[in-house]
């Protein structure tokens, strides 16, 4: 690769780590280069963007083109078209069935298919296709890694809709099932048994007593990338695993690896000694890991390695739940994860497609507003209209959380300070972050799926946000839900 370039990582805090990543990452332009003899190296400078079509290139990336030379190469997410014989947009309101799956696949192979072949891109080299990184089965887009001068070809194709920046992103750092009243609602029957809950996280331990043998789908989708000194963590050493052992943790040795076992555990976990149960005590689980191994320090910060996820790994987990949704009640995805900020919702994002398939599906992405202590705005994915954005409340105190970001449009609150839940090797430990009162949305969905299956992902959404407990922010004068999962169960159930 030549004059690899750094990405800015768009994410300030992890909660999980309790320590600030750094807000951007060097980038190496030609003013920081010489010449062997000393001399600036006047043939790298960048040259001007040439004229593209208007909107195709997301902000942020157009920006950084600008500093690169034709030959430095970036990592971007491809849109493309679909077909015009394709069945109505993805993420309308049909529901997703099975005939649909498979049109949407169809199309999606055939419209990558004449991207590929596009006229645009006729002047670039034999092995453009080495440049696609990942593909997927229901996104109309591409993972692409290549020169500037590539990227600039594929903005002039026709069969382009929008690029973005793969951006890599952080992590989102007494049992707090009583707060929600949890206990009530499984002791009226109904603790999610019969729903799934799918986790796009670090991993989960499938192996913890306290998930006993409920870990029924399992799938990795990682990066290796000597660009990014990045390497895939998946156990087949591979970038895409799918099958028993695939969403296991990756390496204790790397900090934030026992992360995703903790939150499925919040969302799931059935602890026989009721120390640490999840919210969905009864509910599946889908294990995906979507992080990479990081070991540049331009990245990391002044640990490393590190662990990041790359939004196109997101898309392929998104995508991969996707499939599952016609042999599995799926009813809610949890994405602990994310970063940068966002004052008002943020359509447009990458993951926005694939969030908007699975709300066609009848599945909840439900996703941590951010531990970087904002008042008035949330990061992505949790800005993109159809995510619901969870923010954080103590489990006691039902205060608002220091850490959490909070903006006129998040959706709900949940605890999630001191949250106790299980972390690998069959231990169970204490976490705080946005992170933890994500996956306590995400079981109270599993559980609500259960009690009425008929609900859809607005109800669902509108009867915990009506029945939730009002909890005043000082930070911004708000009043948010703080979910009550006994108030939302008596109003389903009291509906006709």
């Amino acid at each position: 690769m030549k004059n690899p370039f750094v990405v800015s990582i768009l994410a300030a805090a992890v909660g999980l780590a309790h320590a600030a990543l750094p807000d951007t990452a060097a980038a190496q332009t030609a003013s920081d280069r010489t010449a062997s003899d000393g001399t600036a190296a006047a043939s790298l400078q960048p040259a001007p963007i040439p004229l593209l079509p208007a909107g195709k290139l997301e902000a942020d990336l157009a920006s950084k083109l600008t500093g690169m030379t034709a030959d430095e190469e970036a990592r971007v997410i491809i849109e493309f078209a679909m077909p015009s014989t394709a069945r109505p947009g993805v993420g309308d309101s049909n529901v997703f069935g099975s005939v649909r799956r498979i049109d949407q696949r169809n199309a999606v192979a055939a419209g990558r298919e004449a991207l590929l072949q596009s006229p645009a891109l006729a002047t670039l080299s034999d092995g453009l296709r080495d440049g696609v990184k990942r593909t997927y089965d229901y996104t109309p887009m591409i993972a692409y890694e290549g020169s500037r001068s590539e990227i600039e070809a594929f903005a002039r194709s026709a069969n382009v809709s929008r690029i973005f920046e793969d951006k890599p992103v952080p992590l989102a750092l007494a049992t707090s099932t009583n707060r929600i009243n949890a206990p009530s609602v499984w002791a009226a029957g109904f603790d999610g048994s019969g729903q799934a809950v799918a986790i796009l996280d670090t991993g989960v331990d499938a192996s913890h007593s306290h998930f006993g043998g409920r870990v029924v789908a399992e799938a990795c989708f990682s990066t290796n990338s000597s660009f990014y000194s990045a390497t895939t963590v998946c156990p087949n050493g591979l970038q895409t695993q799918i099958g028993a052992g695939a969403g296991d943790h990756c390496s204790l040795s790397i900090p934030g690896c026992d992360h995703g076992t903790h939150v499925a555990g919040i969302a799931a976990a059935d602890d026989p000694f009721s120390a640490a149960d999840g919210v969905a005590k009864g509910a599946s689980i889908i294990a995906v890991q979507v992080f990479t191994r990081f070991n540049n320090p331009s990245v990391c910060g002044s640990s490393t390695p590190c662990i990041l996820s790359f939004q196109s790994d997101q898309i392929a987990g998104l995508d991969y739940v996707l499939s599952l949704t016609g042999s599995l009640n799926v009813a809610s995805v949890n994405m602990s994860l994310g970063g940068g900020r966002y004052f008002s919702p943020c359509s447009g994002q990458p993951q926005e497609t694939s969030i908007n398939n699975l709300k066609a599906a009848g599945v909840a992405v439900i996703a941590a507003s951010g531990n970087n202590g904002y008042v008035d705005s949330i990061g992505a994915p949790a800005c993109i209209p159809n995510a619901i954005s969870v923010g954080s409340t103590t489990s006691t105190t039902d205060q608002v959380s220091s850490f959490t970001n909070s903006a006129s449009f998040l959706d709900l609150l949940a605890p999630g300070q001191v949250i106790t839940a299980p972390i690998p090797n069959n231990l169970i430990g204490n976490k705080s972050g946005t992170s933890m009162a994500t996956p306590h949305v995400a079981g109270a969905y599993a559980v609500l799926r259960e009690v009425q299956p008929s609900l859809t992902v607005d109800q669902i959404t509108n009867v915990l946000a009506s029945t939730g407990a009002p909890i005043f922010d000082p930070g911004n004068g708000l009043v948010k839900p703080r979910i009550d999962l006994l108030g939302a169960y008596n109003s389903v159930i009291a509906s006709p």
